[in-house]
């Protein structure tokens, strides 16, 4: 596993839709239903930077149906750090240079959970409701 797959499993390992996940490349996939599939993936902002996730929905048959990016700095904002140099904090993202790595700031379990959570309420948005519907009035 590559680093950004493994960054990609921490994430999705702390969903709901930790289950039916597969990696290939730099992407997850998960089985949201039967037709439709979350792939998440790091966006690149720059040729050697990732500063946030994209969550695309795609359905089987007819391709793509939207497109979500999180952004590191609307989810998290800046995170102080010890090193002198970033006296106001950082933006956390992934530098990659020989090897990829986060820059700075290593997100924590809590840095995770907050990408969780959006990424639950996402998938929630095109999963098929368990719940019953109750009979409506016609009038």
């Amino acid at each position: 596993m590559n680093f950004l797959q493994m960054e990609l499993k921490k994430i999705l390992g702390i969903t709901k839709c930790r289950e039916n996940v597969v990696y290939i490349g730099n992407s997850g996939y998960v089985r949201v239903n039967e037709d439709v599939r979350l792939r998440l993936e790091f966006f690149r902002s720059s040729t050697s930077t990732y500063d946030g996730l994209v969550m695309t929905m795609i359905n089987r048959t007819e391709g793509a149906i939207d497109t979500n990016v999180l952004k590191f700095k609307d989810i998290w904002g800046y995170k102080a750090v010890s090193n002198h140099n970033f006296k106001e904090g950082i933006i956390p993202y992934i530098w990659e240079n020989r090897n990829k790595a986060w820059y700075v700031y290593k997100p924590n379990q809590k840095d995770y959970q907050m990408l969780a959570d959006e990424i639950n309420q996402y998938v929630g948005l095109f999963q098929e409701s368990e719940m019953a519907q109750e009979p409506q009035m016609n009038m």
